[in-house]
Protein backbone atom coordinates (compact mmCIF):
# COMPACT_ATOMS: atom_id res chain seq x y z
CA UNK A 1 0.00 0.00 0.00
CA UNK A 2 3.26 2.28 0.53
CA UNK A 3 4.53 2.47 -3.00
CA UNK A 4 1.13 2.78 -4.35
CA UNK A 5 0.83 5.95 -2.30
CA UNK A 6 4.54 7.02 -3.39
CA UNK A 7 3.41 6.15 -6.95
CA UNK A 8 0.24 7.88 -6.51
CA UNK A 9 2.59 11.09 -5.18
CA UNK A 10 4.94 10.44 -8.37
CA UNK A 11 2.05 10.39 -11.13
CA UNK A 12 0.48 13.55 -9.28
CA UNK A 13 4.09 15.48 -9.72
CA UNK A 14 3.96 14.22 -12.96
CA UNK A 15 0.81 15.47 -13.91
CA UNK A 16 1.77 18.87 -12.49
CA UNK A 17 4.59 19.33 -14.64
CA UNK A 18 3.00 18.66 -18.17
CA UNK A 19 0.48 21.03 -17.23
CA UNK A 20 3.25 23.62 -15.99
CA UNK A 21 4.59 22.89 -19.97
CA UNK A 22 1.73 23.49 -21.24
CA UNK A 23 0.95 26.46 -19.50
CA UNK A 24 1.04 29.75 -21.13
CA UNK A 25 2.14 31.40 -17.83
CA UNK A 26 5.16 29.06 -17.14
CA UNK A 27 6.13 28.87 -21.17
CA UNK A 28 6.55 32.43 -20.59
CA UNK A 29 8.41 32.11 -17.38
CA UNK A 30 10.95 29.62 -18.81
CA UNK A 31 10.83 32.24 -22.23
CA UNK A 32 12.20 34.51 -19.72
CA UNK A 33 14.65 32.30 -17.92
CA UNK A 34 16.22 32.01 -21.23
CA UNK A 35 16.39 35.65 -22.21
CA UNK A 36 17.57 37.22 -19.30
CA UNK A 37 19.70 34.44 -18.32
CA UNK A 38 23.02 36.83 -18.85
CA UNK A 39 21.65 39.74 -17.39
CA UNK A 40 20.52 38.10 -14.02
CA UNK A 41 23.66 36.02 -14.11
CA UNK A 42 25.79 38.96 -14.14
CA UNK A 43 23.53 40.90 -11.85
CA UNK A 44 23.79 37.79 -8.88
CA UNK A 45 27.25 38.46 -8.17
CA UNK A 46 27.37 42.66 -8.85
CA UNK A 47 23.94 42.76 -6.22
CA UNK A 48 26.01 39.99 -3.79
CA UNK A 49 29.24 42.53 -3.53
CA UNK A 50 27.73 46.00 -3.92
CA UNK A 51 28.82 47.91 -1.05
CA UNK A 52 28.24 51.33 -1.28
CA UNK A 53 28.08 54.78 1.31
CA UNK A 54 27.07 57.14 -1.68
CA UNK A 55 23.17 56.64 -1.80
CA UNK A 56 23.22 58.67 -5.39
CA UNK A 57 25.83 55.83 -6.76
CA UNK A 58 23.12 53.32 -4.92
CA UNK A 59 20.03 54.71 -6.29
CA UNK A 60 21.79 54.42 -10.01
CA UNK A 61 22.98 50.57 -8.88
CA UNK A 62 18.93 50.08 -8.19
CA UNK A 63 17.57 51.78 -10.93
CA UNK A 64 19.99 49.36 -13.37
CA UNK A 65 18.92 46.20 -11.76
CA UNK A 66 15.67 47.05 -11.81
CA UNK A 67 15.13 47.95 -15.19
CA UNK A 68 15.97 44.36 -16.00
CA UNK A 69 13.66 43.31 -13.30
CA UNK A 70 10.87 44.83 -14.25
CA UNK A 71 10.76 43.04 -17.72
CA UNK A 72 9.84 39.93 -15.96
CA UNK A 73 6.76 38.02 -15.96
CA UNK A 74 6.94 36.87 -12.74
CA UNK A 75 10.17 38.18 -10.76
CA UNK A 76 10.08 35.85 -8.22
CA UNK A 77 9.50 32.23 -10.44
CA UNK A 78 12.44 33.34 -13.09
CA UNK A 79 14.95 34.44 -9.98
CA UNK A 80 13.91 31.08 -8.44
CA UNK A 81 15.33 29.41 -10.89
CA UNK A 82 18.96 31.34 -10.72
CA UNK A 83 20.59 29.21 -7.51
CA UNK A 84 21.98 30.90 -4.98
CA UNK A 85 20.18 34.69 -6.06
CA UNK A 86 20.82 36.91 -3.26
CA UNK A 87 17.18 37.79 -2.77
CA UNK A 88 17.37 39.36 0.61
CA UNK A 89 19.94 41.58 -0.64
CA UNK A 90 18.15 43.12 -3.35
CA UNK A 91 15.11 43.83 -1.05
CA UNK A 92 17.54 45.54 1.25
CA UNK A 93 19.13 47.65 -2.35
CA UNK A 94 14.97 48.10 -2.52
CA UNK A 95 14.01 49.41 0.86
CA UNK A 96 17.20 51.53 1.01
CA UNK A 97 16.60 53.15 -2.46
CA UNK A 98 12.64 53.70 -1.31
CA UNK A 99 13.95 55.38 1.44
CA UNK A 100 15.93 57.57 0.08
CA UNK A 101 13.45 58.97 -2.19
CA UNK A 102 11.15 59.43 0.59
CA UNK A 103 13.97 61.60 2.09
CA UNK A 104 15.06 63.58 -0.76
CA UNK A 105 11.08 63.93 -1.30
CA UNK A 106 10.83 65.40 2.33
CA UNK A 107 13.65 67.96 1.47
CA UNK A 108 12.35 69.33 -1.85
CA UNK A 109 8.52 69.24 0.03
CA UNK A 110 9.84 71.37 2.79
CA UNK A 111 6.42 71.62 5.06
CA UNK A 112 7.87 71.95 8.30
CA UNK A 113 4.85 69.89 9.82
CA UNK A 114 5.52 67.22 7.08
CA UNK A 115 9.05 67.05 7.97
CA UNK A 116 8.48 66.66 11.64
CA UNK A 117 6.23 63.98 11.38
CA UNK A 118 8.60 62.14 8.92
CA UNK A 119 11.88 62.61 10.61
CA UNK A 120 9.56 61.39 14.02
CA UNK A 121 8.47 58.20 12.11
CA UNK A 122 12.66 57.75 10.19
CA UNK A 123 14.15 58.45 13.67
CA UNK A 124 11.97 55.09 15.31
CA UNK A 125 13.05 52.56 12.78
CA UNK A 126 16.16 54.07 12.29
CA UNK A 127 18.35 51.71 14.03
CA UNK A 128 16.63 48.27 12.67
CA UNK A 129 16.80 50.24 9.09
CA UNK A 130 20.66 50.94 9.81
CA UNK A 131 21.66 47.32 11.30
CA UNK A 132 19.58 45.84 7.90
CA UNK A 133 21.53 47.93 5.70
CA UNK A 134 24.79 47.24 7.63
CA UNK A 135 24.44 43.61 7.03
CA UNK A 136 24.32 44.14 3.38
CA UNK A 137 26.96 46.74 3.46
CA UNK A 138 25.11 49.52 2.54
CA UNK A 139 26.01 52.35 4.71
CA UNK A 140 22.94 54.52 4.68
CA UNK A 141 23.62 58.33 4.87
CA UNK A 142 20.91 59.03 7.41
CA UNK A 143 21.75 62.81 8.19
CA UNK A 144 20.90 63.37 4.33
CA UNK A 145 18.15 65.70 5.95
CA UNK A 146 20.73 67.97 8.06
CA UNK A 147 23.20 68.18 5.15
CA UNK A 148 20.55 69.32 2.74
CA UNK A 149 19.21 71.72 5.50
CA UNK A 150 22.91 73.26 5.95
CA UNK A 151 23.75 73.62 1.52
CA UNK A 152 20.01 75.22 1.94
CA UNK A 153 20.79 77.28 4.77
CA UNK A 154 24.46 77.88 3.00
CA UNK A 155 22.90 78.91 -0.16
CA UNK A 156 20.34 81.53 1.48
CA UNK A 157 23.08 83.41 3.23
CA UNK A 158 24.98 83.25 0.36
CA UNK A 159 21.82 84.97 -1.39
CA UNK A 160 21.40 87.05 1.33
CA UNK A 161 24.90 88.44 1.41
CA UNK A 162 24.47 88.93 -2.44
CA UNK A 163 21.15 91.12 -2.18
CA UNK A 164 22.88 93.20 1.17
CA UNK A 165 25.96 94.13 -1.12
CA UNK A 166 23.66 95.03 -4.01
CA UNK A 167 21.15 97.14 -1.26
CA UNK A 168 24.14 98.78 -0.09
CA UNK A 169 25.48 99.86 -3.96
CA UNK A 170 21.99 100.98 -4.51
CA UNK A 171 22.23 102.94 -1.16
CA UNK A 172 25.55 104.56 -2.01
CA UNK A 173 24.13 105.53 -5.92
CA UNK A 174 21.57 106.88 -4.16
CA UNK A 175 23.63 109.04 -1.66
CA UNK A 176 25.71 110.30 -4.42
CA UNK A 177 22.54 111.25 -6.30
CA UNK A 178 20.92 112.69 -3.91
CA UNK A 179 24.33 115.04 -2.48
CA UNK A 180 24.55 115.68 -6.55
CA UNK A 181 21.61 116.88 -6.45
CA UNK A 182 21.19 120.90 -5.53
CA UNK A 183 18.27 121.43 -3.41
CA UNK A 184 15.06 122.24 -4.81
CA UNK A 185 13.07 125.36 -3.21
Amino acid sequence: MGSSTAGGKQGMADALAEMSKRSAYFQQIEEDVKNYAKSITEMKPAISSVETKDMDELLKFHNDVESVLQNLTDETQVLSRFEGFPMKKLETLRTAAALYKKLNGIVTESSGIQIKVEVDALERNKDEESKKFQSHNIRFDFNILEKREAKAAEEQIHDTRRHDDRADELSRELAQEIESDPPHN
